[in-house]
């Protein structure tokens, strides 16, 4: 698999492409992205159809 990049830019693409390449990196689409603040934290909860969450202190009964 050959895969180009370094300095390619989305006018360029289609020039890269017709060399053969099998990937193209093109960092001028994302460098200059604002950041995004996202949390996977997550909450446990209760299953579906009643019962304790996951990890719970007490057995299920």
């Amino acid at each position: 698999m050959a895969q180009a990049s370094g300095s390619i830019t989305p006018d360029a693409v289609r020039a890269v492409a017709e060399t053969g390449a099998d990937a193209i990196s093109v960092g001028a689409i994302t460098h200059s992205a604002p950041a995004f603040d996202l949390t996977l934290l997550l909450t446990p909860t209760a299953p579906a159809g009643g019962g304790r969450p996951a990890g719970s202190a007490r057995p299920h009964k």
